[in-house]
């Protein structure tokens, strides 16, 4: 009990007879260790409470400092009115003049061809870069120095402007020519002009800048080249083709349309679906009614649905079921058929009565009838024999 109570006393007395100036309680064993500080002062290991302005004599980021001014910063940061400041890195504007656009992180812009950003959008692009609706820098037009949105007020030195495009100051016969190797043979086009092989320039496919004849190689901004076509920019994993930047028209194999305009993947043993059913199998699976790929091939090659591998369901456009499981070509011209009728005849035929009949000027047999001389062509089946006479159209016989 005594020792307790002297404890007690010890601390008591060295609360209210604390040594330290500024300094709201001191520690319990000794009257000259500050625990806590008054209000506006702030403890210091060596002084012990000092105010909280004294503080910043240890400046941030300093080396060198006198009175309360630094002299001389660490590596990375420059004396400003007697402060530190982040130097400000190349690639990055700032104003007054060290406090970066880019969200005051003091870092280089995301686009190397950016003048100034704001967190992540460029909000200037350099000279002979424009900015584009995304907020990115895109070059100008061939030799031009100055352009907003892709329309070019300035062009380089030796350029002058002719319409939307920058061509030489020297006489050029060629139209839409930017440089020409003699006064009547263009060697470059102005952009969405490309040449024609003959030192001329024509138009280029739409959505085209440079191109050769009909074959484009620089398409426009939002646009990219497949196959020599340019085609919309496509955001949709697994897309092969975009009806536009976030909806896809065609998936690539494997994948099928969702139908919300994005890419799933398709079912084991499907090579095209859509929201999950299939309606073409890979090679070894069959297609079931329920539009699910089953292992193995249905028996017959033209059988585009079977539930059992040797019964057919329905078979490919130009086959009938032959009502044994299999599949028999439709009649001759016909593209679709029932085992009853045809519903769509082939290109170059038409419709005469229930039967395809080739058209008077597509040259007959072309389409793989069997020719039989004099204008007459015939299909012979395990049901049919039709005999067409081209010149006049006429049905000759019909035997079941």
């Amino acid at each position: 009990m005594m020792k307790i109570t002297l404890i007690f006393l010890t601390f008591m007395l060295s609360e209210s007879n604390c040594l330290i100036e500024n300094c709201e309680s001191c520690s319990p064993l000794s009257n000259e260790v500050c625990i806590n500080c008054n209000y506006q002062f702030i403890r210091d290991r060596l002084i012990g409470c000092v105010e909280e302005p004294a503080r910043k004599n240890i400046i941030e980021n300093c080396i060198k400092n006198s009175n309360g001014r630094c002299e001389i910063c660490s590596e990375g940061y420059e004396v400003y009115e007697g402060r530190c400041n982040p130097e400000c890195q190349p690639g990055c504007s700032c104003f007054e003049p060290y406090e970066c656009l880019k969200s005051h992180s003091r870092v280089l812009c995301e686009d190397s061809n950016c003048y100034s950003c704001l967190i992540s959008s460029c909000e200037a692009c350099n000279a002979g870069y424009t900015l584009g609706a995304d907020d990115k820098c895109y070059s100008c037009p061939y030799n031009c120095y100055d352009c907003v949105s892709g329309i070019c007020y300035e062009c380089d030195s030796g350029y002058e402007l002719s319409g939307n495009s920058c061509v030489l100051e020297s006489s050029c016969n060629v139209d839409n020519c930017l440089t020409c190797s003699s006064t009547d043979v263009c060697s470059m086009c102005t952009i969405g002009y490309g040449s024609d092989g003959y030192g001329n320039c024509q138009s280029c496919p739409s959505n085209c800048n440079d191109c050769t004849g009909s074959v484009c190689y620089l398409c426009k901004t939002g646009y990219n080249v497949v196959n020599g076509e340019c085609l919309i920019s496509c955001d949709v994993p697994n897309c092969n083709i975009c009806q536009s930047s976030n909806v896809c028209s065609f998936c690539n194999h494997g994948y099928g349309t969702d139908g919300f305009g994005g890419c799933g993947l398709c079912p084991v043993g499907c090579d095209d679906c859509f929201a999950g059913l299939c309606y073409i199998c890979e090679n070894g699976y069959h297609l079931t009614i329920l539009l699910k790929c089953e292992p193995g091939d249905c028996n017959d090659s033209h059988c585009r649905i079977c539930d059992q591998i040797n019964v057919c369901d329905e078979c490919l456009d130009g086959f009938k079921s032959d009502n044994y499981g299999g599949c028999t070509d439709c009649p001759y011209g016909c593209e679709k058929c029932t085992s009853s009728s045809c519903s769509k005849c082939l290109n170059g035929y038409h419709f005469e009565g229930s039967v395809c009949a080739i058209d008077s000027n597509n040259g007959g047999g072309s389409d793989g009838g069997n020719s039989n001389g004099d204008g007459y062509y015939d299909e012979t089946s395990s049901n049919s024999e039709l005999c067409l006479l081209s010149g006049f159209s006429l049905i000759l016989a019909l035997i079941i």
